[in-house]
């Protein structure tokens, strides 16, 4: 999973889920400059704390206190996706492309970016 905790109110809530009130009382996590400063700190308590939950339950808890998490999937994982799917991303059986589209464009998203050699 990845979580982007964006402000001192999402810390707070991503503290809260997890059981962990005491992390965002914490002097050394108090505002982000300081998350990052003592990052190692942070990262060694919230695995501890992560590692409790399942990928989903985590995800939907967040969600919930709108802090921004989202699995990590493997390759497999990713061309089951509904989003995937449904924006018919799958071109080739080990490539995603973007998901942006263009109108009225002709685009040839079937073979590699060209090398150095080829420009």
């Amino acid at each position: 999973m990845i979580v982007a905790v964006c402000n001192d109110r999402q810390f707070a809530g991503l503290c809260a889920v997890l059981g962990v009130p005491e992390l965002a009382g914490d002097s050394r996590f108090s505002c982000n400059p300081l998350r990052v400063e003592n990052r190692q700190a942070l990262t060694e308590s919230l695995s501890v704390a992560i590692s409790a939950w399942s990928s989903e339950s985590f995800l939907t808890a967040q969600e919930a206190r709108q802090v921004s998490a989202g699995p990590i999937n493997t390759l497999e994982e990713v061309f089951k996706d509904p989003q995937v799917i449904a924006r018919e991303l799958v071109i080739h059986p080990k490539r995603v492309p973007g998901p942006w589209r263009f109108f009225d464009a002709d685009l040839c998203l079937h073979r590699s970016a060209p090398t150095r050699a080829d420009a």
